[in-house]
Parts: C-alpha cells; sequence; structure tokens
C-alpha cells in the first residue's frame, strides 16, 4: 500500500483502484480493512473503485460464479466502510476450447449482475461491468446489449453501467470509438492503457499510453460530450513502470485538460 500511494501522488493522481493489497493472493475484500481505510485517509486518497475479481468465471463454472454472487454482501460492506463508490465486476469469461464468443445476451448472466446490481443500490454502490479481450463481452457494442438487458431487468437503468476498456475492445477487433458510442452515457470507470495490433499475426503489444492505436484524445472528446464524471484509471503495461507510469499519468493529464477545454459545440460533433 505505501509504495502505491507513493507513486500515485509522484505521478499527480488522485485516487486508487484497489485489487490486490500485499501478494496477489491479498484481493479485495479479504485484505486488512482498517489498514487500508488508515492509508487512504492519511495521504488523502480516494479509492475510487475496487476490483474484487468477481464473475470472471465461464457460465460452465456454475459453482465459482454463484459463489461470487453468494459472497457478494462481503464486498459491499467493504466498499462501505473505505468510503469507495463502485465496484468493478466481469461479464463472465470465455468458454475454454471455444474460438468464438458468445453472440448473445445470456439470460443467467443478466440475472446474476441483476441480482448484484441490487444488493449493491442500496450501498449506494454502482456495479461497473467491464468489457475484456478474452471475456464474454469485449467490446463496447456487445456490453452496451448487456447493460440494455440488466436494466430492463432491473428496472433501474442507472444502478448498472460499464467500466470501459477501449484497449481491450481494439484487442477483440473493434474500433474504441464506436464502442463508446455504443455505450453512451453509461460509463462510470474507464480504463486507461494502451496498444499496437498487428492483424495478420493476431498479436498485440502495449505501448505507452498516448501512442498506441486506442485514439485517446477521442476517447476524452466523446467522454467529455456525454457527460462523464467518473475516474481515469491508469493501467502501466510498460517496463520501468516507474518511469513510464510518471510519464503516462503526465500525458493523461495533459489530454484531459485539453479535453475539457474544448468547447461543447466540437464534443458533440465528434459523435
Amino acid at each position: 500500500m505505501g509504495r502505491a500511494m507513493h507513486y500515485t501522488l509522484l505521478w499527480g493522481l488522485q485516487g486508487v483502484e484497489l485489487r490486490t493489497v500485499g501478494s496477489a493472493a491479498e484481493r479485495v475484500p479479504h485484505v486488512n480493512q482498517r489498514q487500508v481505510a488508515e492509508r487512504l485517509e492519511a495521504n488523502d486518497m480516494l479509492p475510487a473503485a475496487i476490483s474484487p475479481g468477481l464473475f470472471e468465471a465461464p457460465l460452465s463454472a456454475r459453482a465459482r460464479w454463484m459463489n461470487d454472487l453468494a459472497t457478494f454482501g462481503e464486498t459491499v460492506r467493504f466498499a462501505e466502510r473505505i468510503g469507495c463508490p463502485r465496484v468493478v465486476v466481469s461479464a463472465f469469461g470465455g468458454e475454454a476450447g471455444k474460438g468464438k464468443r458468445a453472440e448473445g445476451v445470456s439470460e443467467e448472466v443478466v440475472d446474476a449482475l441483476r441480482r448484484a446490481g441490487e444488493q449493491a443500490a442500496p450501498a449506494g454502490l454502482t456495479l461497473a461491468v467491464r468489457n475484456e479481450t478474452k471475456g464474454r463481452h469485449a467490446t463496447g457494442w456487445s456490453l452496451a446489449r448487456l447493460l440494455d438487458a440488466v436494466a430492463e431487468a432491473t428496472g433501474r437503468p442507472g444502478a448498472v453501467q460499464a467500466a470501459w476498456d477501449p484497449a481491450a475492445a481494439l484487442r477483440a477487433g473493434e474500433d474504441p470509438a464506436e464502442g463508446l458510442r455504443a455505450l453512451g452515457e453509461r460509463v462510470t470507470l474507464v480504463r486507461c492503457s494502451d496498444g499496437v495490433t498487428d492483424r495478420q499475426a493476431g498479436t498485440w503489444q502495449d505501448a505507452s499510453f498516448g501512442e498506441g492505436e486506442v485514439g485517446w484524445e477521442e476517447q476524452l472528446r466523446l467522454l467529455r460530450g456525454s457527460g462523464f464524471q467518473g475516474p481515469l484509471s491508469l493501467e502501466v503495461n510498460v517496463e520501468p513502470r516507474p518511469k513510464e507510469g510518471l510519464r503516462a499519468a503526465t500525458r493523461l493529464i495533459r489530454m484531459t485538460r485539453a479535453a475539457q477545454r474544448a468547447e461543447p459545440a466540437e464534443a458533440e460533433r465528434t459523435e
């Protein structure tokens, strides 16, 4: 925690998305809650989201994801105790051995997310569902269809929203701008990373933030045009991470300020 807080402050960022605290096995909420809360308060740091690794299993691993749902109350209580407004979850993993992701929206997935969202809402929490390259819903378009189905099931459109990862969508073959347009105003958190794809070889190479193919200037303009007010969660995947993190954070802050200075009419025209 100390190292994480040090670099967050050094890079000029204001909050953290909590996943593991200590070793890889110490995943929230199964960590020292008091220590986490004290560290956040001591550093005047905002807990933007927690990511407990829920619903990462494919639908066929029913026992695993049903356990995620049964223990979701622990995650809710942890988020409440540290004053965190969002819980990031997966939209279920893709099935092993199947080269093609599911085309439709599963009723079981919708029901699981509906039930989790209904537990989160009374605590004032937003359930943020992320798109993942190897997940069941990898693109913004696919995630938007899922969120539509969950909203219809809950009757509360804002209870379950998107944790948008444009780099993951790009890796899955989607134009990130089109994916964000499909999601519209349903984005509550954005994962920020970059990379370059080789369509022929089917490979991905991580790149410095803003130097890959995601198109972050356009992403930030579109987010501003949609009224996005959530956190931008920086992912640092290029070594050396301490130096790269400072460079990436500086670039992200500059891009964000430039997008905020843009005229509203200009932001609307990009849509």
